[in-house]
């Protein structure tokens, strides 16, 4: 009987470590999923605005003529 008390007190305090290793881990993959997703957003960012700055730039120097440029070479 002393034998399973003893056991049984071990396997609850393994169970507890387990537990907490668990959280530990599914906290970790979480900030790593979460860091992924924030450089994808950056690299989509990156690809993305340059050719979207120049689209709107372009649609305003049509729009505005040579007069909005002239803030760009001062």
């Amino acid at each position: 009987m002393a034998e399973r008390r003893q056991q049984k007190q071990r396997d609850s305090g393994q169970d507890a470590k387990i537990q907490e290793l668990e959280r530990r881990a599914d906290k970790a993959r979480t900030e790593r999923d979460e860091h992924r997703k924030k450089n994808q957003d950056l690299r989509e960012s990156l690809e993305h605005g340059g050719p979207m700055i120049r689209r709107e730039y372009d649609q305003d120097f049509k729009r505005l003529g040579s007069r909005f440029a002239e803030g760009d070479c001062k």
